[in-house]
């Protein structure tokens, strides 16, 4: 990314049991500030919903999103 001077703007990842809302280990690895944190929640195999968040300094903000096909 470097090299291409390409600049992340979000890092995604998924709850495979749990709601779309960053954990407490996800608020303590979120090393990138500048970067937004989507998150896919799953309840029994069924896809939840996509989320989306800025993590600074330990807190944790919404950021609305809107995904289309």
């Amino acid at each position: 990314m470097r090299d291409n001077k390409e600049e992340m703007v979000a890092i995604f990842h998924s709850h495979p049991e749990s709601p779309a809302y960053p954990s407490a280990k996800d608020v303590n690895l979120a090393f990138y500030e500048d970067a937004f944190y989507m998150i896919v929640g799953f309840s029994r195999g069924i896809t939840g919903k996509t989320r989306a968040f800025a993590i600074v300094e330990g807190n944790v903000q919404e950021i609305n999103i809107r995904i289309t096909d």
